[in-house]
């Protein structure tokens, strides 16, 4: 829980240790371990990137970019003058494959919001390495917000 909070903090804020595994496990996932107890799910595109405050920033740019270059503003939404901002959490599996997503706010803003926020979400299905736990893969749940904010 404490890791969630971490992330959604960071991926608010839009702001963005390693270990030493075992090779067959970095082999199996071609993702490093740079965590020693818990590691969130990220683009397997930052994996380049060397110290934890680097990986975030490239992780938080390519996610920020992938959801609002495909992202519709719902047209319902933009007559009402709808704005506001939709938490969203993903469920990413051992092999980096989104397995679910769902709304995580505890208000909901309607005119079609959230559904535009979850067809999104669809599209980001892929190159992600998994999140892991002592360096091991593991089923881990990502959630950011998507901000809908009309032009004035």
């Amino acid at each position: 829980m404490k890791l969630i909070i971490q992330i959604l903090f960071l991926m608010i804020a839009l702001c963005m240790l390693s270990c030493e595994c075992e090779e067959e496990i970095m082999l199996n996932i071609e993702c490093p371990c740079i965590f020693k107890d818990e590691q969130a799910p990220y683009f397997k595109s930052c994996q380049q990137m060397g110290e934890e405050e680097e990986r975030w920033k490239c992780m938080t740019s390519k996610l920020l970019e992938n959801i609002y270059k495909q992202l519709k503003y719902p047209e319902s939404a933009r007559e009402n003058c709808i704005e506001g901002t939709v938490v969203v959490g993903i469920l990413i599996s051992v092999e980096g494959k989104v397995l679910k997503s769902e709304i995580k706010s505890d208000s909901l803003l309607g005119y079609g919001l959230e559904e535009a926020s979850l067809n999104v979400v669809k599209l980001l299905n892929e190159n992600w390495c998994p999140g892991l736990i002592n360096c091991e893969p593991a089923e881990m749940e990502f959630i950011f917000p998507i901000k809908y904010k009309l032009a004035k």
